[in-house]
């Protein structure tokens, strides 16, 4: 789950924001009854990960490739994670990693390098990028740099910046790179409105899935490709390899 899904489903369940814990289960083992009898401060996403802050604890959430959450439902047949009764709503995630920490361990998660903060370090993003030894599809999904971006959004980026994923990072021009950062800032956006209005994704996916480039009619290709192989798709044509 990317970034902006992460971000839409916490701005659904701010709602949850003061509600108390009366009752938690799941087949967690991070601790889960520490949570009982307290109170939600606060419901935000940094990157890819969904954080539950409480007074002095917060749950960490990170979906995965498969997981989900319920509202006020559960998934037949399986057993969730973790489960929260919370004045008179039912919270429940699957298939996900899950971390109880102390409050004070949270500014580990750096804000600066979420893609849909404001405050997001275009420099520090920049500076990564030119020193980076391998390919930019790779550094692209590394979250200490991109926090959010997954594999939707390097591909969706990529291709609006006009660049091959192979490309070497630091032989990127200058000007291309900053390029890059725009563009996944401009697409993760775009993903953000997509999902906080509950619409399709489909109709903003210029590259992804796609079969025949918008912009030469040529064939996209479709590889597997860097470290963690991830189904990269580009056009040959258009998409410059540095």
């Amino acid at each position: 789950m990317e970034g902006p899904s992460l971000r839409a489903i916490a701005e659904e369940l701010s709602f949850l924001e003061k509600a108390n814990v009366a009752k938690v289960s799941g087949n967690t083992k991070a601790g889960k009854e520490q949570l009982k009898g307290k109170e939600i401060k606060r419901i935000y996403a940094v990157g890819k990960r969904l954080v539950i802050e409480f007074d002095s604890l917060a749950v960490v959430i990170h979906f995965l490739m498969f997981g989900s959450y319920r509202l006020n439902e559960r998934r037949e047949g399986m057993v969730p994670r973790l489960s929260l009764s919370l004045n008179g709503s039912e919270l429940n995630f699957y298939n996900c990693s899950l971390k109880i920490i102390p409050v004070r361990d949270l500014p580990a998660l750096d804000q600066r390098s979420d893609i849909l903060n404001p405050e997001f370090d275009r420099k520090r993003a920049l500076e990564e990028t030119r020193r980076y030894e391998g390919m930019i599809a790779d550094l692209l999904l590394d979250q200490d740099v991109f926090g959010g971006v997954g594999n939707i959004i390097k591909n969706e980026a990529l291709y609006a910046a006009a660049i091959h994923p192979a490309s070497a990072s630091k032989s990127i021009p200058v000007e291309k790179t900053e390029a890059l950062i725009e563009e996944t800032i401009r697409f993760s956006n775009a993903f953000y409105l997509v999902k906080k209005r509950r619409g399709l994704l489909k109709p903003i996916l210029k590259v992804y899935r796609k079969r025949i480039c918008d912009q030469c009619r040529s064939p996209i290709q479709a590889k597997k490709m860097g470290k963690r192989r991830r189904m990269t798709f580009f056009c040959p044509n258009c998409q410059v390899l540095y």
